[in-house]
């Protein structure tokens, strides 16, 4: 076969583009919009295509671009096979990506969770669908299309043995690409034994907990400390799905971390359940986590049962949230609303139940009918599933503009005002103060503290340089309710024992304000919505 030239030279080698689309920049914590504070332009540096990278065989050249830290990529460059991992938020840009690299003659593959569960969205915009996890077929293909005989769709059905997933390759990075991300990205586990009905990762990766080895996943943490992250997120669906081994690893991570000069900070999500085993949230501690995403979802018990999340009724929510802060765990929550079972009582609820967790950082949430679950299923026999319009821009959208359920006791209008309001609600500077006390007031007076040896250091000069950016941005530009909180929050970190309270302080003040940029720009009158089931409020 020839390839592609470089600079006029042929070359012996197929060149492989590993392509990273660019991303929404609206909905969720994303760190898009507070890049001039961070000077970073995004949160978490996926480990997806670096994996992909470790698993393409040597005779291929390979390079891997993420446009959301490098730019939009040069279709001009010539490239044998470009192909991208795609979330749904990337749908409309990985398409026309696609449109243009096949025009030049690329042959461009396509893998991710939409082309995985939705591959006749797909088949008309790219040469080869990578369908499931791709330890074994993407090696199959790339061998395939080395002897000229590759098929346009590898599916993978079954759920690989991650002793099978190799350490990932960043070394097809420049170091501009990974400095311009606050956070890394490694997966110890794939699955989760629960079955909560709304959940996309159950049809991805099913329900049994499947686990890298301790050693694989320690070498992917050093690999990253060497490259200059001082954050790491674990990207497993419940990071606590099989405890005693999630112990094991957090002992291995405990006694590399209190060796660092800098140690790092991690954050990862798992359920709330987690909050009845005191040994394991001590270990989360101690190895230096600091902030979880924990399905929370709802105060309405029966829309928890509704949707099959029977690990939450199990237990008192608000008592679990506070085990978490007593040991110093920082909470990020999911707000959900449009449950079946969800009135318009639901916004008060939910605000009054947050507010009182002291939950800092809330993502409010519509209840959405993800491709290949089971809700989408039962909505689409009860006539209720709404098909997103395939005209608009899948990176324009948020949770507050992308609505597939049609709720049964409130109109979908009435449920994107809902949501407005709840994050004007939550967003509310000093309301956001509020949480921030509850938290450290919730650590100060429970007795777990005594008996946590959280790991010490000194911060490297990069945070030392968002501080600083921060703070010039609060003497100088920021609004006096916003000074004024900021400092109040600062003060509020100091007098409180908890050893990470200027992290707490800066991670929570950075993720609201990008969610505010990101609304503002959504809709520049969100802060003067009213809650649905006010009086003289829309209702139809």
């Amino acid at each position: 076969m020839r390839f592609h030239s470089i600079r006029g030279v042929r070359s012996t080698k197929p060149r492989l583009l590993l392509l990273n689309p660019k991303s929404s920049h609206s909905g969720g914590p994303h760190m898009f919009n507070v890049g001039h504070l961070t000077g970073k332009t995004s949160w978490l540096m996926s480990c997806t295509l670096p994996t992909i990278a470790a698993l393409t065989p040597p005779e291929v050249t390979v390079r891997i671009v993420y446009e959301d830290a490098e730019g939009c990529v040069d279709y001009d460059e010539p490239w044998d096979m470009v192909a991208m991992g795609v979330l749904p938020n990337q749908i409309t840009r990985a398409f026309h990506i696609a449109r243009e690299f096949r025009r030049r003659g690329a042959v461009v593959i396509c893998g991710g969770p939409d082309v995985t569960v939705c591959p006749q969205r797909w088949r008309d915009h790219v040469d080869v669908l990578i369908r499931g996890e791709a330890e074994r077929i993407w090696p199959q293909f790339v061998r395939d299309y080395l002897i000229g005989n590759y098929r346009n769709e590898y599916h993978e059905t079954e759920f690989v043995d991650l002793a099978l997933s190799p350490i990932p390759d960043y070394s097809n990075l420049s170091s501009t690409t990974y400095k311009q991300y606050m956070a890394g990205v490694v997966q110890t586990s794939r699955g989760c034994p629960f079955n909560c009905e709304f959940c996309a990762a159950i049809p991805l990766h099913g329900r049994k907990i499947r686990v890298k080895s301790d050693d694989a996943v320690m070498y992917e943490v050093q690999q990253l400390y060497d490259l200059g992250f001082q954050m790491i997120f674990f990207a497993d669906e419940n990071f606590a799905g099989n405890r005693e081994r999630t112990k094991h690893l957090l002992q291995r991570l405990s006694n590399w971390n209190h060796k660092n000069r800098h140690p790092m900070a991690f954050s990862t999500a798992l359920s709330i359940d987690t909050a009845e085993d005191d040994e394991l949230l001590r270990l989360l501690a101690e190895a230096g986590f600091v902030r979880l995403i924990v399905g929370v979802e709802t105060v309405n018990r029966e829309s928890l049962e509704e949707c099959r999340k029977y690990q939450n009724l199990k237990l008192d929510t608000l008592a679990a949230v506070k085990k978490f802060h007593m040991y110093g765990l920082s909470i990020g929550g999911g707000c959900m609303v449009g449950f079946d079972h969800d009135d318009l009582s639901i916004f008060q609820q939910q605000y009054e139940f947050f507010t009182q967790a002291g939950i800092t950082n809330i993502l409010v949430l519509p209840l959405q009918a993800f491709d290949g679950t089971d809700l989408k299923k039962r909505l689409l026999q009860e006539g209720r599933y709404r098909e997103p319009d395939p005209s608009v821009d899948t990176a324009t959208l948020s949770p507050t503009q992308t609505f597939t359920v049609i709720p049964k006791q409130m109109t979908v209008k009435q449920l994107q005002q809902g949501a407005y309001w709840l994050n004007a609600k939550f967003l509310d500077w000093e309301a956001l103060a509020n949480r921030h006390e509850t938290f450290l007031k919730n650590y100060d007076q429970g007795q777990a503290r005594t008996n946590i040896r959280a790991p010490k250091g000194k911060p490297k000069l990069s945070g030392l340089g968002i501080l600083l950016r921060v703070l010039f941005y609060i003497a100088f530009r920021a609004s006096d309710r916003e000074r004024k909180t900021f400092f109040r929050m600062l003060k509020a970190a100091k007098r409180s024992a908890y050893p990470n309270g200027l992290r707490l302080t800066l991670n929570s003040y950075l993720v609201a304000k990008d969610n505010i940029i990101a609304l503002e720009r959504e809709k520049p009158d969100f802060w003067n919505v009213k809650n649905p089931a006010s009086e003289g409020a829309i209702s139809g």
